[in-house]
């Protein structure tokens, strides 16, 4: 593989915002400032059942927490795992999805 597979980080926050913009996403966290810190770990949307679905990088808002948050990696999968990825935010809950490089 060449790293071109690896270009969508580059870009994340160009895609975020566009899709800040136009809105119609259900995005993770809860006011601005705090989607924002999630803008690197987005990818973008698909849509499901007719309506745009937000997708993240699932490693990429695990490392949010750790930087943010001061918690190791295990403690972030573990709350990232009970508080964000279980959540249900109706149509539009976000997807996240494993994005790895290998």
């Amino acid at each position: 593989m060449t790293n071109q597979t690896c270009e969508h980080h580059l870009e994340s926050q160009d895609r975020f915002d566009r899709w800040e913009e136009e809105g119609g996403i259900v995005m993770i966290g809860g006011d601005a400032e705090e989607r924002r810190e999630f803008a690197t770990a987005f990818l973008g949307a698909t849509w499901q059942s007719g309506v745009p679905v937000a997708v993240y990088d699932r490693d990429g808002v695990i490392q949010v927490y750790v930087d943010r948050d001061g918690m190791n990696f295990h403690e972030a999968e573990e709350f990232f795992a009970f508080n964000t990825e279980r959540a249900y935010t109706g149509k539009q809950t976000p997807i996240f999805v494993d994005a790895s490089c290998y």
